[in-house]
């Protein structure tokens, strides 16, 4: 085996650990009820900046902030919870349930004028976040989890990600085929992809997760034209050019 096999077998099997290392970390956190402090939280800038002050406190709260404006502010918070779920994969026609592990994150819009919650949740499976870890950050051993939530943030405020996946996968219907697509990020792209999953009442509904991620050496032309179309102009234009970019796994 070459050295530059070892090394690449080494770091594979280093980010394996320190993925399952941080899904346990982060479950091992309490859980934040967020409702109540957005229930007492004011309807002024001011007061909703004091809840999130409190909120960003709470371990498990990676991101509290008053966003919009003077006149129409909003409380934005992003939390997270680990564990194993359950997911459906589907291919074609046919469903399948199957149990992960993985992180996952909610991201709540508060409006203190209708006292509405907006909320949306992003499931990082395990394998995704291995991937990440062996090929697209300097350092996994460095706070791993921190690096992710900072990511996480940085996706979740793009703004045009969530909504773009569930909307094309609302019009196909939660029983066809999931819908995969590329997330840019720094040296690579993530592969976002549409699910099934099971509420309380046993309806199937769609979701989004982060998969996998892509390398540089795991990018072809495709891929990397897919990626600098993101970057320059957003998702929606180059999912348009090259829509069946990201349908094989890796």
């Amino acid at each position: 085996m070459s050295e530059r096999m070892s090394a690449a077998l080494a770091r594979a099997t280093l980010s394996r650990g320190l993925a399952l290392r941080a899904i346990r970390e982060a479950a091992a956190l309490p859980a934040t009820d967020e409702i109540r402090f957005f229930r007492g939280a004011g309807t002024s800038i001011k007061a909703l900046g004091r809840a999130a002050q409190k909120m960003i406190r709470r371990p498990d709260i990676v991101y509290a902030k008053v966003r919009g404006s003077v006149d129409a502010p909003v409380l934005v918070s992003i939390s997270r919870t680990a564990g194993r779920d359950i997911l459906e994969k589907r291919s074609g026609n046919a469903n399948a349930e199957h149990a992960c592990d993985l992180i996952t994150y909610y991201s709540i819009i508060f409006d203190p004028r209708t006292q509405r919650l907006a909320w949306c949740h992003l499931p990082v499976l395990a394998h995704a976040l291995q991937r990440w870890a062996e090929r697209g950050i300097g350092d996994p051993r460095e706070a791993l989890l921190a690096q992710l939530d900072a990511e996480v943030i940085r996706i979740l405020t793009l703004g045009d990600i969530l909504d773009r996946a569930l909307e094309h996968a609302s019009r196909r219907g939660p029983t066809d085929a999931r819908t995969t697509f590329g997330v840019p990020a720094d040296g690579g792209i993530w592969v976002a992809a549409t699910h099934g999953e099971r509420n309380s009442n046993g309806r199937m509904s769609n979701g989004l997760s982060l998969r996998t991620f892509l390398g540089e050496a795991e990018m072809n032309e495709e891929r990397r034209a897919y990626r600098a179309v993101a970057l320059s102009q957003d998702i929606v234009a180059a999912e348009r050019q090259w829509p069946e970019a990201f349908t094989s796994g890796h």
